[in-house]
């Protein structure tokens, strides 16, 4: 699915579990955009960019290529989140632990 579209569906409610979306959702406290109330479960996106906002829980089983969490207020990660390639994580003083099996490519 277009980036777009999934705007669409996940500020409406309306997305899909298992959700893939082929580019970027950004969500950053630059976007402009609100992050959805819940993002759903098995979400699959190449880059997903949440830095500075106001995110508090990522969904179950989260799959991306990169990840962007910085400045965000994020306390915990999934222990099931699957980053393939680049997880940023500056000036996240909130969180608390990493997963045990979390594994990436640059943290």
């Amino acid at each position: 699915m277009t980036p777009e579209a999934a705007y669409d569906l996940l500020a409406a409610g309306d997305a899909p579990r298992e959700l893939w979306v082929g580019g970027t959702l950004d969500y950053s406290a630059r976007s402009g955009r609100a992050v959805p109330e819940r993002l759903p479960d098995c979400l699959s996106v190449d880059f997903l960019n949440l830095s500075g906002s106001a995110i508090a829980i990522l969904p179950p089983r989260l799959n991306v290529q990169e990840l962007d969490l910085s400045g965000t207020k994020i306390r915990s990660l999934p222990e099931d989140l699957k980053v393939r390639t680049r997880l940023d994580l500056t000036d996240c003083e909130w969180l608390e632990q990493l997963p045990a099996g979390l594994t990436v490519g640059t943290l």
